[in-house]
């Protein structure tokens, strides 16, 4: 029988996640790559296949989504807790079913070239991804249960990081035995060393105020990789270049063209 220290080390090990390999996708493989801020929504309806089919051409590395879960407790990709704005709809997602929501037109909002764009539940905006793109899951309401057998019935462990808050990560990393990669928010007062033992991430988001080259080094030597939140008032190249030089792998942004221009420029400088 095995004792109760070594059964520890045992579950502990079967959750480990630092050093986890993702799916080389798009500009993948390089010293950095974008996480586009729910698809490339300044070009199509944020969220939907065609905002998400035109980072694929673009050849980006990653997208950022946001899942909800429906009255009938399934997964659709949506930002907003309603529906209203945003399709013909109306009504909280989390009271409407899957049937209702997939009837509402989500694109004529943002243009008539879009209309009858439907709002894609997780498992269909798995398969589009699938071998294509990796996907940022911003979790703003799921079933931990749901979410892991769906990402390993999809084959999608390599492909996805799940954002959402400790307790919920902790389900996820438990339910799937480590095979689902977790990416927390971290900020510097949790501490480094003593947090990423007791949480285990594969990655980290962390706000570009407080991105440090001593923190990015840290989380690098333990395996974690690390996400700069550079959305807003920090989506501009001085601070893409700040990011760069401390080592942030990830940058979530909505600029991603220019992201990649300036990070690449500042790569080719530093080189010359």
């Amino acid at each position: 029988m095995i004792g109760a220290a070594a059964f520890a080390i045992y579950i502990s090990a079967t959750v480990a996640q630092p050093g986890f390999e993702f799916f080389e996708a798009g500009s993948g493989g390089g010293p950095f790559d974008v996480m586009v801020h729910r698809g490339r929504k300044d070009l199509a309806p944020e969220n939907t296949a065609p905002a998400i089919e035109a980072c694929v051409e673009r050849g980006y590395g990653w997208i950022e989504i946001d899942v909800r879960l429906t009255r009938d407790g399934q997964h659709v990709v949506f930002h907003d807790s309603e529906v209203d704005g945003k399709s013909d709809g109306h009504g909280a997602i989390a009271d409407l079913t899957m049937d209702e929501i997939k009837a509402f037109d989500a694109g004529s909002y943002f243009s008539e070239d879009y209309a009858g764009e439907r709002i894609l539940s997780l498992p269909e905006c798995f398969r589009l991804c699938k071998g294509r793109i990796n996907i940022y899951l911003d979790c703003k309401h799921v079933s931990p249960a749901l979410l892991v057998r769906e990402i390993l019935e999809e084959s999608m462990e390599n492909q996805v990081v799940v954002f959402d808050d400790l307790d919920v990560l902790s389900e996820i990393k438990s339910l799937s035995r480590g095979n689902v990669p977790i990416m927390p928010k971290w900020h510097p007062e949790f501490g480094i060393d003593d947090w990423v033992t007791r949480v285990q991430p594969s990655a980290v988001e962390i706000n570009a105020e407080e991105v440090t080259r001593e923190i990015c080094k840290r989380f690098r030597d333990l395996g974690i990789i690390v996400q700069a939140k550079v959305l807003g008032k920090n989506d501009r190249p001085e601070v893409w270049r700040k990011m760069l030089e401390c080592g942030v792998v990830w940058f979530q942004t909505d600029r991603p063209d220019e992201v990649i221009d300036e990070c690449t420029s500042a790569i080719s400088d530093s080189q010359l």
